[in-house]
């Protein structure tokens, strides 16, 4: 839980898609204003895998006073759950073992939180959100120091914000945040009831098939697709970009659809959102807000300034709204939202042992050295009396070719299976999820297993493609996750590192004659410009 008290200044942080966001939110009475802002880019974010920790270094020295995070949505896994009303210890340990069945890892390694309200379609039962994160994922966002209040998700921060500050009365609303590597959803209703999902695709990806289709670098398609949004008359100036932007969002529409329609799934339709709201400044793309308004049967508008919230010049809340929402959510401004900051345990006073106990301690401790020193001696006598009867054996009839037949086998054996998980485990990239390993002393490995998309599963192909034979044996798409199948033959020797210099031929991939790429697949990744996209890392919003 966050800290509640009231601070008359406090900051907000957003680690952004393409930059790092850093707000000072100050009290004047009832009122708020963001009186400072700064940023710091991710730097070289379309040839490697973003560095949020080297950009939040940037900005650290500048805060000074209680700071919340605002998390990606990509890395926060969100369930909305159905359980039967009970007190806060009861209600806590139902939602652990509902996180236990639903996180694909031990829970130990997931930070959680998670909230409820009454359910009013069924009397005695409670709606609650619960979030979760990866422990090593949060950790790459580096440590604020001893002010930091608290780590959440950035669409439910903003869904916290327009609750506490709506100008309408806060109505049910549809609350949308197009971003850079996703875009969040967050269904507004009554009785501070909110419902979230995030769509796995946003600019990055639109800005990727404008590098493709244009044959631009990515540095020259993002301009341009900004230069397009920035522009009202955008269409007619940059023709080229409208019409593949047109087939990007086409294709993001649908998945809209698809996540706002578990959003509201068991809401009441009187109690659905007739407006959505759109944050980030993914929304100012033009035609943007007429396509969601079609998507979604509801009025669009762009997101404004709360009531009770000034800027100072220079502070563009399409850019700092989710930090602005952290800072409120650090001074305690708003209703509570998840906090998915890793607390640690506190260590538990020794007790004092008497005297007598101690003694009793070591000479049980002696004792126990005792018994385990004599089952150790005749374990020994045992083993060598084996060992005689073994070397009686060889120099029978027919011994020595026994052994060198064993030797002959174990040459023709493929590595040791520690050695083959140790390598496979360095290429499989961060978000995919291994659910079957089979591994025989012929060196043939079975892999299965879902990844976030297609991309992400033909850059591990690739890698494995370097260690040995690769078969592909199935592949499909099944509810947003691509699930595939592959066997890899390895030798007797793996072989050096999992990447190899572009020069060197590598082993080729067998695909499977009778596999059918789905027809809604995407395409395979390119060669050219738009190959380091890979490198970039996972977009991991269920983990």
């Amino acid at each position: 839980m966050m800290q509640k008290e009231p601070s008359p200044a406090a900051w907000g942080m957003e680690f952004g898609g393409s930059a790092v966001r850093l707000v000072r939110l100050r009290r004047t009475g009832s009122a708020f204003r963001a009186d400072r802002y700064a940023e710091a880019p991710l730097e070289n974010r379309w040839q490697s895998a973003p560095d949020p920790a080297a950009a939040s270094a940037a900005l650290r020295g500048a805060i000074a006073g209680p700071v919340v995070v605002c998390l990606p949505d990509e890395i926060v896994l969100f369930r909305t759950l159905s359980l039967p009303a009970a007190g806060p210890e009861q209600l806590r340990r139902m939602v652990a073992g509902q996180l236990e069945a639903l996180v694909p890892a031990q829970l130990d390694g997931f930070a959680s939180g998670y909230r409820s309200w009454p359910n009013p379609g069924h009397s005695g039962r409670l709606h609650v959100l619960a979030c979760a994160a990866r422990r090593e994922v949060l950790a790459q966002f580096g440590d604020l120091g001893r002010d930091a209040r608290g780590a959440v998700p950035s669409v439910l921060a903003l869904a916290s914000l327009w609750a506490a500050h709506d100008r309408a009365g806060n109505g049910p609303a549809a609350l949308l945040d197009v971003g850079a590597r996703c875009s969040g959803l967050a269904v507004l209703g009554r009785s501070r009831q909110v419902h979230c999902d995030v769509i796995d695709e946003g600019g990055d990806q639109w800005t990727e098939l404008l590098a493709e289709r244009l044959r631009v670098s990515f540095d020259q398609a993002e301009q341009r697709k900004l230069a397009y949004s920035g522009d009202a008359s955008g269409t007619e100036r940059d023709p080229e970009v409208a019409g593949c932007l047109r087939e990007a969002t086409a294709a993001w529409a649908l998945q809209l659809r698809e996540a706002y329609d578990n959003c509201v799934r068991d809401v009441p339709r009187a109690d659905r959102p007739r407006r959505c709201v759109l944050f980030g400044r993914g929304g100012r793309m033009p035609g943007l807000a007429d396509l969601v308004s079609r998507t979604l049967q509801m009025e669009v508008h762009r997101a404004a300034p709360p009531d009770g919230l000034t800027l100072a010049p220079g502070v563009d809340f399409d850019r700092s709204a989710t930090a602005i929402a952290a800072a409120m959510a650090a001074m305690g401004a708003n209703w509570p939202v998840v906090d998915l900051a890793p607390r640690p345990e506190a260590a538990p006073r020794p007790k004092r042992r008497p005297l007598w106990r101690w003694a009793a301690l070591c000479a049980w401790l002696v004792a126990a050295v005792m018994v385990l020193y004599s089952l150790d001696r005749i374990e020994a006598g045992r083993l060598d009396r084996a060992v005689l009867q073994v070397r009686r054996k060889a120099e029978e009839h027919g011994g020595l070719a026994q052994q060198l037949a064993v030797g002959r086998y174990l040459e023709r054996c493929g590595p040791g299976p520690l050695d083959v998980l140790d390598r496979v485990s360095e290429v499989v990239p961060p978000g995919m999820i291994l659910t079957t390993w089979r591994y025989s002393r012929d060196g043939q490995v079975t892999l299965a297993g879902t990844a976030p998309n297609e991309k992400l599963f033909l850059t591990m192909l690739a890698k494995l493609a370097e260690m040995g034979e690769v078969e592909w044996k199935s592949g499909r798409l099944d509810q947003n996750k691509f699930r595939f199948e592959v066997s890899l033959g390895l030798g007797p020797s793996i072989g050096g590192p999992a990447t190899k210099p572009a020069s060197r031929p590598g082993p080729k991939v067998i695909v499977a004659p009778s596999m059918t790429r789905p027809a809604s697949a995407p395409a395979s990744p390119r060669s050219g410009p738009a190959a380091p996209r890979a490198a970039r890392g996972p977009k991991e919003h269920r983990p």
